[in-house]
This record gives C-alpha cells, structure tokens and sequence, in this order.
C-alpha cells in the first residue's frame, strides 16, 4: 500500500466519516498534508497519524506547509503552525497578521504578539508555551492542556 491508502485505511478505523472517505482519492503527499491541516482535530483526537509516520513520509513537505514534528522553529508570521512532538523555539506574528498555531505533546514555544496581529494558539497535553502581547494586538489561548505564561494582554480560555 501507498502512503495514501494506508493513511486512509487507518482513518476509517478511526470512523472517518463517509464524506471524508468517499472523496479520499489518490491525492500527493502535499495534498494529504493539506487533509491533515484541514482535517486537523479529527487527527488530534486520533493522534493520527503518529509523528514518526509525519517524519518518516512527509518531513519537509510537512514543515513547508506549516507541520512540524521534533523541530526547532524560527518562525514569522506563518499561514499556520501546528508543533507536534518534542519542538522547541520561537513564533513571531505581527503586522496585522491573524494566525492559527497549535502546540502539542510536549513541544515548548514562545510566541510574540506584535503591530496589530491576531493570534489564535492551542496548547494541548504537556507542551508549555510563553506567550508575549507587546502591543495593542489581540490574542486568545485555549487551553486543553499543558501550560501557558503570559506577558501582556492575553485572553486564556479553558
């Protein structure tokens, strides 16, 4: 089986719903890194797929569209961050920037919030993030695990 048809296979065990698995296809390794980003708390709630099976048939392909897995990250104002494993870094967002960045297993980050930018961040099972508002920006954590320090004006919502 191909990448794709095991991804597939292991989803329905998961119960992917009918839409999902009726439109599947053939799609590429960026395109199923797409599925992922779309599909993304089905995948959370799954632990689906696992970060070896990410690293080993995606790695940077992942890391290009936003997906990292053990990483040390530098990163400004990207479309999207997901930060599974063990990551570790820094995340800046400003310039009227609006973001989405999830932070998972036991991934430690800080994220500055600067110039107008928006920032949406979920923190999930043991990962610790810091997060900065150093101006008038606006940015909302939802905590559904791990830990959050604040420096600023940050809403943490449970």
């Amino acid at each position: 089986m191909n990448v794709s048809e095991i991804l597939k296979t292991e989803a329905i065990k998961y119960d992917l719903c009918s839409d999902w698995t009726n439109d599947w296809g053939t799609p590429s390794l960026e395109e199923l890194v797409d599925k992922y980003i779309k599909g993304l708390d089905f995948c959370i709630l799954n632990n689906y797929p696992s970060n070896e099976f990410i690293k080993k048939n995606f790695g940077k392909i992942a890391e290009g569209k936003g997906v990292f897995v053990d990483s040390n990250v530098n990163l400004l104002n990207p479309k999207i961050a997901i930060l599974n494993g063990s990551c570790s870094g820094e995340i800046v967002l400003n310039n009227y920037v609006s973001r989405d960045i999830h932070v998972r297993h036991d991934s430690i980050v800080k994220i500055i919030i600067r110039d107008g930018a928006i920032a949406f961040i979920r923190v999930y099972d043991n990962a610790h993030v810091v997060v900065e508002n150093e101006s008038g920006s606006r940015c909302f954590v939802y905590k559904k695990g791990g830990r959050v320090t604040i420096s600023g004006d940050v809403l943490v919502r449970g």
